[in-house]
C-alpha cells in the first residue's frame, strides 16, 4: 500500500496509512513465531505494543490491549455438504465436486473420483478445502478438522455408512479422504447405497473445524487486514 502511494516503507508510513483500521487488528490472536516474523518484524508493531501482548498471553494480571483479542463470533465453525452423483456408474477417475460451503472462513467441497488399486477400482471420497474464503490465494493458512464422510442409502432403514476423518489441512495438503468403498459393493442392490432407479449416489460430509492458523491479519471481506514481512495491505 505504501508503494502504491509513492510512500516509503517504513513502520511510521505503514501505521500511517492504516490509520485506525491498525487497531481493529487481531494481533494478540497470533502466535508468536508469527508476531516476531510479521509486524514486529516489519515494524508495524512498536516493540513496547509488542512486549504487552505478550505480557498478555502469559501474565497473571493482564495488560490492557488497544486491539481485540477474541475470535470472531460469527465464523461457523461446522457445516455440513450434500452431493449427490446422477449416475456413479459413469464416475471416472478424473475427479469431480460438490458446491463449496464455508467453515471458518475456509471453503470447503466434496471431491469423488474412482480409485484404482489391487486390480479393483474404488469409489474414492475426499474432502478438500479450496483456500481461504475472501483472503489473497498465496495466503498460508493450516486448520485441524474433524469430519465425518456419510456414505447415505435411499433407504430409510439402512443407515449410512460412515467414516471418521481427524486431520491437519494446509494450503499443500488440503485434501483428505478415503478409497471408500469398492465399485463392487457400490453398486450391489442388496447393501441399498445406488438408487436403481436412476443409479444416483447420495453423499454427506460433516465438518467440524478449529480456528485456522495464519489467518489473523489476513485482508478479508469483512475488514479486517493482511500483514506480510514485505509490509501491510489494504
Amino acid at each position: 500500500m505504501c508503494k502504491q502511494n509513492s510512500m516509503d516503507a517504513s513502520s511510521a508510513n505503514r501505521r500511517e496509512m492504516l490509520g485506525p483500521a491498525l487497531f481493529l487488528i487481531r494481533f494478540p490472536l497470533l502466535i508468536h513465531a508469527q508476531l516476531l516474523d510479521g509486524p514486529l518484524k516489519n515494524g508495524l508493531l512498536l516493540q513496547s505494543e509488542g512486549w504487552d501482548i505478550f505480557h498478555y498471553k502469559h501474565a497473571t494480571i493482564k495488560p490492557r490491549l488497544p486491539f481485540p483479542t477474541q475470535p470472531r463470533q460469527n465464523v461457523r465453525a461446522e457445516g455440513v455438504i450434500n452431493y449427490i452423483i446422477p449416475d456413479v456408474r459413469k464416475l471416472e477417475q478424473t475427479p469431480i465436486f460438490s458446491d463449496s460451503i464455508t467453515v471458518r472462513k475456509l471453503l470447503w467441497n466434496i471431491r469423488v473420483q474412482k480409485d484404482t488399486g489391487d486390480e479393483n477400482t474404488y469409489l474414492g471420497l475426499y474432502l478438500q478445502c479450496c483456500g481461504p474464503s475472501g483472503y489473497p490465494r498465496s495466503a498460508s493458512w493450516t486448520c485441524q478438522v474433524n469430519a465425518e464422510l456419510r456414505l447415505m442409502s435411499w433407504k430409510t432403514e439402512i443407515t449410512p455408512f460412515k467414516k471418521k476423518l481427524s486431520m491437519l489441512f494446509t494450503k499443500d495438503s488440503f485434501s483428505w479422504g478415503y478409497s471408500y468403498i469398492s465399485m463392487e459393493k457400490l453398486l450391489d442392490p442388496t447393501k441399498g447405497y445406488v438408487n436403481p432407479s436412476d443409479f444416483s449416489l447420495s453423499l454427506q460430509v460433516h465438518v467440524a473445524a478449529e480456528l485456522p492458523a495464519g489467518l489473523e491479519c489476513m485482508q478479508c471481506a469483512d475488514g479486517c487486514t493482511f500483514v506480510k514481512d514485505n509490509g501491510a495491505h489494504k
